[in-house]
């Protein structure tokens, strides 16, 4: 056994343990009602209220399927009962529809419950990882290396926005080292056991968001790495090589990770469904989202913006150490974090390199894997460098600089430009005025609440002053409008409009239209806009700036015979 290794320990509430939970729960939990109430939930990709409520409705089955696999669902629609129950009960609920109001009698309620709900999982989720790293670092190496390790989870500001979500990015995670603790627990001991609970939670993870196979779809390698390794250390005569392969307890893994994707899939009551997901994922969803060419430029620039991720992610000076201490880990403490890394490594060569474009959220798995020998090395720094109160003021001072991202993003939580705008709105806007928002229905999250009582329209950008109405394919939010009147207010929102910004999108008609609109030349002037300060880069979809033009004949501005 490698001598980093340490017997398992009991967690007893020690003050590093209990003082890491706080720390993430305080973060993750504040300002958890951001955006809230509304009908939609301001976060990307989040899959509350309306597809919890969806996947409910079709009870997982009848064909039911969505861009991730059901097992999120599932959790949360057990987490979500108790509230639709109460809501039954106090006849909140009474004749459940698919179109708004969804038989809620308050749905602005009920939809926020439902979002907040969800967000909740996240938070505790989000907490459960912090707390997994400091197991597997603790059993890798020692408890100052799993408080560091831990530490560099708890402050990675992606994480910590995500679990103020209902995204599955913070339930994958959380279903994938938990995985990986036991993956751990199989290279160190190899009981029965934690072969079956690897194969599980491996493929839970994989039925919570499927990008998770990368992780794990080569992960029987190491395993059989020590198990030969193993064989090799006992005599010859009693060697046994062939048996490696036909080891019950890869058998009986191989069975419960088949079983558990059979029933985490539901592919005995939504077959259909299974296959309609994997149309989806392999057909539209995954058709011109290439960000780089399949040669060996276009790879190094894929390797080049993931690390460029990893950086923002951790912090410059911590993905630094995490780099530093996977090295320094691999080559004194091989049998281990050799396939920790190999984890990491295959996730990129078979899904990042396979898709071709990277997003912050994705990078999240190699950066908690990074972060496991980060610690390490911040604990031998800590405890062996010479002039030790300079070191580790210098250590405390990383961490305060890390810290500094995660209180930055809770602040942005609690100041998202999105408040303001919907107050202007509000004192601004008359009953009956028709809003343009140039953005597709489904997008209606990258904006603030409007009134109830304006008319909210959705036109295809590159008609410009034609207002051509979308047509409204599912009914989830009210007051929306497809009348063919020039608005009164047109309202863009940056993470809609900047899209037609750069230069290769200059000549097309929505760039023309937009030119058109900031220039004045559309009959609006622009009347308000909000955004609030953002003192370091925080590259998660929070905070957008806000635009809002009015009519220039709008008496409410004192420029009825105006011009633009």
């Amino acid at each position: 056994m490698d001598a980093s290794i340490k017997p398992i320990k009991r967690i007893n509430g020690s003050f590093d343990v209990v003082f890491l939970l706080i720390l993430s729960l305080a973060l993750n939990v504040t300002h958890l009602n951001w955006g809230l109430p509304n009908y939609l939930d301001w976060a990307n990709d989040s899959i509350a209220p309306f597809q919890v409520l969806e996947a409910g409705y079709y009870r997982l089955s009848n064909g039911w399927h969505n861009t991730y696999p059901p097992v999120h669902y599932a959790i949360l629609l057990v987490f979500v009962a108790p509230f639709m129950g109460y809501l039954l009960l106090s006849g909140g609920l009474q004749a459940p529809s698919k179109v708004f109001p969804f038989g809620f009698s308050d749905p602005l309620f009920a939809l926020s419950g439902v979002t907040l709900i969800s967000r909740l999982v996240s938070v505790l989720m989000g907490v459960a990882i912090v707390l997994l790293v400091y197991r597997i670092v603790r059993e890798l190496f020692d408890r100052q290396s799993a408080f560091f390790s831990s530490l560099i989870v708890a402050l990675c500001h992606p994480l910590v926005y995500y679990a103020h979500t209902a995204n599955v990015e913070v339930p994958y995670l959380f279903w994938s080292i938990l995985a990986i603790y036991h993956f751990l627990r199989v290279l160190q001991h190899g009981a029965l056991k934690h072969y079956l609970l690897f194969a599980m939670f491996g493929i839970l993870a994989i039925c919570t968001k499927d990008q998770a196979y990368g992780l794990f779809l080569l992960s029987p390698l190491p395993i059989l790495w020590i198990r030969f390794a193993e064989q090799a250390q006992v005599p010859r005569q009693e060697r046994r090589f062939l048996h490696v392969f036909l080891d019950k307890r890869f058998i009986l893994a191989g069975v419960v990770a088949v079983a558990t994707f059979a029933i985490a899939q539901n592919l005995f009551f939504n077959f259909t469904g299974f296959l309609n997901h994997i149309e989806l994922i392999t057909g539209a969803k995954s058709q011109g989202l290439e960000d780089y060419t399949s040669d060996l430029g276009g790879r190094l620039q894929l390797l080049r913006e993931t690390l460029v991720y990893l950086a923002q992610g951790l912090t410059l000076p911590l993905f630094g150490i995490c780099l530093v201490g996977a090295v320094y880990c691999g080559l004194k403490f091989p049998r281990y974090t050799l396939p920790l890394l190999f984890l990491a490594l295959t996730y990129y060569l078979f899904f990042l390199n396979v898709i071709l474009f990277v997003r912050l959220r994705y990078i999240l798995p190699i950066a908690i894997i990074l972060a496991f020998f980060g610690g390490k090395v911040l604990a031998d720094i800590w405890h062996r460098a010479p002039l030790k109160g300079l070191v580790r003021t210098a250590i405390c001072l990383l961490f305060a600089y890390a810290a500094f991202f995660p209180i930055h993003l809770n602040i942005l939580f609690m100041k998202d430009s999105r408040y303001a705008a919907a107050e202007w709105m509000e004192q601004h806007f008359s009953e009956g005025d028709i809003v343009e928002t140039f953005t597709p229905y489904v997008n209606r999250k990258y904006y603030p609440r409007f009134p109830a009582w304006v008319k909210v329209r959705s036109s295809k950008l590159e008609a410009g002053t034609q207002w051509e109405a979308r047509a409204i394919k599912k009914v989830r939010v009210p007051n929306l409008y497809t009348g063919d009147e020039p608005p009164d207010y047109i309202v863009l929102s940056e993470f809609w409009y900047k899209r037609f910004l750069p230069l290769e999108q200059a000549d097309s008609d929505a760039a023309r239209v937009l030119k058109d609109l900031f220039e004045g030349r559309m009959g609006y002037k622009q009347v308000a806009a909000f955004k609030s300060l953002e003192i370091v880069p925080i590259e998660v979809a929070i905070n957008p700036r806000i635009l809002i033009f009015a009519r220039c004949q709008k008496a409410a501005f004192g420029q009825e015979n105006s011009t633009c």
